[in-house]
């Protein structure tokens, strides 16, 4: 069987309206302090307000680093579910060395 570009067209179309693509803002700087956004696949944002001056990339870095922390030790665990508030000892540990290792 083949698939003629008609086909291809609407599997794309029901590809792309299966896998939502983040969007909205990512970065933003004013003179007083800065706003950083990580949206996930799933729609969780991870948002950063600062009044340290980061490049961007550093930002996306720094998000990065968090979601991981929060994948790692919060999404892994057993215990929590979705929606709730995070009381998971060992993610406040490494969110908190995260942090500090920025504040240097």
């Amino acid at each position: 069987m083949t698939m003629n570009s008609k086909d291809k067209t609407s599997n794309n179309n029901a590809t792309q309206a299966i896998v939502p693509k983040p969007n909205g803002i990512k970065h933003m700087q004013t003179s007083s302090f800065q706003v950083g956004c990580l949206s996930t696949l799933t729609n969780m944002k991870f948002v950063i307000f600062t009044i340290n001056e980061f490049s961007v990339n550093e930002m996306e870095i720094l998000l990065t680093k968090i979601y991981e922390c929060y994948f790692e030790y919060v999404l892994k665990n057993p215990f929590y579910e979705i929606e709730m508030p995070i009381r998971v000892q060992l993610f406040d540990e490494q969110l908190q060395l995260i942090v500090n290792g920025i504040n240097r």
